[in-house]
């Protein structure tokens, strides 16, 4: 589908330039220009209450990604961890965006499952994996994905 191609796109992007490649804008031409764009976007988020004053970023990377989300890495939990919530919230003005928490699902580099809040259960064989659906209201809305990772295959 368009959607997995653009999240296997997205996942191949590993230099500044194919970034801004990607989503169209002219990539700054020194790293000081790229700087400003990071400490604009950090200040414009705090606004907005993505996050607060004194916020730990301890886990995101000098190059700006979650050290969970870096291609290639790997985030290590104790072994006994057996349920996972995540909860994506966001809010608008005027016409209305929303915003998708989708879990990909994967065998080994086989993509065997997409649950978002069009397809809520997966994989097809059990609910190990649960969506919310769209939760809205006024002026924003709430995805939550719940894992049940003693359900998933190894």
């Amino acid at each position: 589908t368009h959607f997995q191609r653009h999240v296997t796109y997205i996942l191949s992007v590993n230099t500044w330039q194919r970034f801004f490649k990607f989503i169209g804008v002219r990539c700054p031409s020194t790293k000081g220009d790229l700087a400003r764009i990071l400490r604009n976007a950090v200040k414009n988020s705090r606004c907005k209450g993505y996050h607060k004053a004194g916020m730990d970023f301890s886990r995101v990377h000098a190059n700006g990604t979650s050290k969970i989300l870096a291609k290639g890495q790997q985030y290590s939990t104790s072994s006994d961890l057996r349920r996972v919530m995540f909860t994506d919230r966001w809010g608008f003005h005027g016409n209305t965006v929303y915003l998708d928490a989708s879990c990909l699902l994967y065998r080994g580099r086989k993509l065997i499952n997409t649950v978002d809040y069009s397809n809520t259960r997966g994989p097809a064989d059990s609910d190990a994996v649960q969506h919310s659906g769209d939760v809205m209201h006024a002026s924003g809305g709430t995805h939550t994905i719940h894992l049940d990772l003693q359900s998933l295959d190894a």
